[in-house]
């Protein structure tokens, strides 16, 4: 990390400290987390929003507009879905909340399933020289054979990684674009999720991480079941130290642990470890408008 990204981090957090706090007046939580469409393709076994997907009152582009002007500054926006990639004009709003909301962090959630329209909307959303950083989360559960079945459809596997490589080549021109892989574990899926670990690692060398996040909610596969946690906990850490030399900025070897223990202390004694400050610090938008 650069001295000048560093110091940048660091405003931003003293900025954000005295609201985390109830220390200023309430206003436009900083981070938001945004369902632009419910349309999904796939029939992913874990999903959570399985019910509400394919609906037919997700908010149009105009209504969209129209929540960004209604909000003031937003230092992260998170898109997700369905599948936030099958929007044609998902640049478009990507770009609405660049301008007039001060957007500097974007990141998107993507199965991965549609290769060229991965592609083109990261490099129309890389186009607005605003952005500071964007981050591609690609979501894979596990090798070919799992992922595949797992998700529901034969070309899973092989378009998420087609995927990769075409998002890999944006970053090698622009450093700007992060690239992720996070993966749900299961009991099904612990050993496949280790084993892509090995895989993405030696054969990916524009990702920066891979995650592990425990099934939790609901899931489309109603008999699907969380892995115990302690091995979870262990597989975590083993992934964790894998892939430590890819963190960019000594901050994260110190972060990364400490998210680590408190999602592994949270589930352990189902107590809330950090505190909640939804519609303080943040925020979540459904496609069809529910906050």
């Amino acid at each position: 990390m650069t001295a000048n990204s560093l110091a940048k981090k660091t405003i931003r957090h003293l900025r954000l400290t005295p609201r985390a706090h109830g220390l200023t007046p309430l206003e436009t939580p900083p981070y938001l987390v945004l369902f632009v469409n419910s349309t999904c393709s796939l029939a992913c076994e874990h999903c959570s929003e399985h019910a509400q997907l394919n609906q037919p009152d997700d908010l149009r582009t105009s209504e969209l507009v129209k929540l960004s002007e209604e909000l003031g500054r937003l230092e992260s926006l998170h898109i997700t879905g369905g599948e936030p990639l099958l929007r044609d004009d998902l640049a478009g709003i990507c770009t609405q909340f660049i301008r007039h909301n001060a957007l500097r962090r974007l990141s998107i959630s993507t199965s991965g399933y549609h290769v060229a329209r991965t592609s083109r909307a990261v490099e129309r959303i890389l186009s607005q020289s605003e952005l500071e950083q964007c981050v591609v989360e690609l979501s894979i559960d596990g090798m070919a054979d799992f992922h595949n079945r797992f998700r529901g459809d034969p070309r899973s596997f092989d378009n998420a990684i087609q995927a990769y490589y075409g998002l890999a080549a944006i970053a090698r021109r622009d450093a700007r674009l992060r690239l992720r892989v996070v993966s749900t574990a299961t009991r099904d899926n612990l050993e496949d999720v280790e084993r892509l670990s090995g895989y993405l690692y030696e054969r990916c060398p524009q990702l920066e991480r891979h995650s592990v996040n425990l099934l939790q909610g609901e899931r489309r596969r109603s008999n699907l079941r969380a892995p115990e946690l302690g091995r979870f906990v262990a597989l975590d850490q083993r992934i964790q130290s894998l892939w430590a030399d890819r963190a960019r900025g000594s901050h994260k070897r110190v972060i990364e642990p400490l998210l680590s223990w408190a999602k592994a202390r949270g589930l352990a004694t189902r107590e809330q470890v950090v505190p909640c400050k939804a519609g303080v610090l943040s925020a979540t938008v459904y496609a069809n408008g529910d906050v």
